[in-house]
């Protein structure tokens, strides 16, 4: 039985820990994080994370910019963690587990 490894979130300065490997964040990818983090068992809706993140009063003119963020941040925690899309609603972040792992090793992948 293999001892699971932690992921550790750190708000206050703006990283992942994993493996003693530090992942840093811009604050806008930073605040991101820490909305999927906190809700981490469900979807949070793309409009509600760009009113934490800009305030209502940019939602209109900064609602396209999540996405960027998002691949930013994918491209920061490969191999670590997940987010998943629910299109035309929001992301979820989830632990990418160990046989996810093996099957991209593998090239095995589940129909």
């Amino acid at each position: 039985m293999q001892i699971e490894e932690k992921i550790l979130y750190d708000y206050m300065n703006g990283e992942l820990i994993y493996k003693n490997k530090n992942v840093k964040f811009s604050y806008n990818e930073n605040e991101i994080m820490k909305i999927l983090v906190e809700n981490r068992d469900c979807f949070v809706d793309a409009k509600k994370i760009t009113e934490v993140v800009y305030g209502k009063d940019w939602m209109l003119y900064c609602y396209s910019n999540i996405p960027t963020y998002i691949h930013r941040i994918r491209k920061k925690i490969k191999g670590i963690m997940q987010i998943d899309t629910r299109k035309g609603y929001g992301y979820k972040i989830r632990k990418i587990t160990e046989e996810e792992h093996r099957r991209k090793g593998q090239m095995i992948y589940e129909i």
